[in-house]
């Protein structure tokens, strides 16, 4: 059985800033109003509630991208430090620039990042998901997810959902690994629906893995044809 979709597993999404068009001119970055900013303060304050009487710690995913190199370096600070003083939500940041995301973030103070932290990578295809991959595990953070979004062919994911490997020794050691994978909506009119081949090899490679598998519900799988 498939987990929720990535937004519906989070508690809250919080939005800082967005890209704004204006005609003929290039999309920019836009601070999100201050009415954004206080509704992630109200979501913290509940979040520090039921941490008090619940085991499950409440999520909050970022679905714009944090970590673009022509962001004001000033509003990733502002976020970092929202996120340092709200530890008791875990914040998912999906990014498509995960090779850049160590270095910004070193920029922005961030020499560790908190066990607070999920850090995902964005990808459609094999190829993003080969070019992306080793920067993503060797970044030190508690948790890390792939986000197919959308899902462009087929994919396999080797070892890297697995979080354990043998050494030259043989032993069994713990090693950094995807723990979560998740599958998108369709991006994009004119985009066809990923096949069922491709989400049933990926939901198998998972299940073997003990790794849990999301996929979106608004996903209409075409079935192979005969």
């Amino acid at each position: 059985m498939n987990e929720p979709d990535l937004e519906d597993w989070c508690d809250f999404s919080f939005t800082p800033w967005h890209l704004e068009r204006e005609p003929g001119c290039p999309a920019q970055w836009k601070l999100s109003d201050s009415d954004t900013w206080t509704e992630i303060f109200k979501f913290g304050r509940r979040a520090r509630k039921a941490a008090a009487n619940d085991n499950r710690r409440p999520r909050c995913i970022i679905p714009v991208e944090v970590f673009d190199a022509d962001l004001p370096p000033r509003w990733r600070n502002e976020l970092f430090q929202l996120i340092d003083i709200l530890p008791e939500i875990d914040w998912l940041i999906p990014s498509r620039n995960i090779r850049s995301a160590e270095l910004l973030a070193l920029e922005a103070g961030w020499w560790d990042f908190p066990e607070h932290v999920w850090l995902g990578a964005a990808v459609s295809d094999q190829a993003e998901l080969s070019h992306c991959i080793r920067a993503l595990l060797r970044i030190p953070v508690e948790q890390r997810f792939v986000v197919f979004d959308p899902l462009l062919g087929p994919i396999n994911l080797g070892n890297w959902i697995y979080p354990e490997r043998s050494g030259w020794l043989r032993k069994r050691r713990p090693v950094p690994h995807i723990s979560r994978v998740f599958v998108r909506g369709i991006a994009g009119r004119f985009l066809l629906p990923p096949q069922a081949e491709w989400i049933s090899s990926l939901r198998e490679q998972c299940k073997i893995a003990g790794t849990p598998f999301h996929i979106d519900n608004s996903i209409q799988i075409e079935a192979p044809s005969c």
